[in-house]
């Protein structure tokens, strides 16, 4: 499969009122911190998969449902098994799929296909 350069763009919004996110140790996500981690570059070559749970508690006291695609508390995308055996041949054009260490399998998706399409001169806001 190739995508193509006229394809539509999807973008993936997490509901963090509806559904889990998946957390880490502070050591660990210190760890990605440093290696300047999820910024466009590969990473498989030294990736030591990190173990990752899903957050059980949040401020609102309210139950969150699970799914196939998750937040990591960085805002990167974490998928599941099943999400991984439908989404790898598309994910895998646009960068790594890493696994993690959890109770299911997961893992975590790492964009190394990222175009500096921002017209500064012409963009609004912060």
């Amino acid at each position: 499969m190739v995508l193509e350069s006229d394809a539509d763009v999807y973008r993936l919004v997490a509901d963090v009122d509806r559904y889990v996110a998946v957390t880490g140790a502070e050591n660990d996500i210190a760890r990605l911190v440093e290696l300047r981690a999820f910024r466009g570059q590969p990473l498989a070559e030294y990736w030591k998969p990190m173990r990752v749970w899903i957050q059980e508690e949040y401020p609102d006291q309210s139950q969150h449902e699970e799914a196939d695609l998750l937040r990591f508390i960085s805002g990167c995308l974490v998928i599941t098994e099943r999400a991984r055996e439908v989404l790898s041949p598309v994910l895998e054009q646009a960068g790594e799929v890493l696994p993690l260490l959890a109770r299911k399998p997961m893992y975590i998706f790492n964009c190394t296909n990222v175009i500096d399409a921002l017209d500064a001169d012409n963009t609004k806001g912060t």
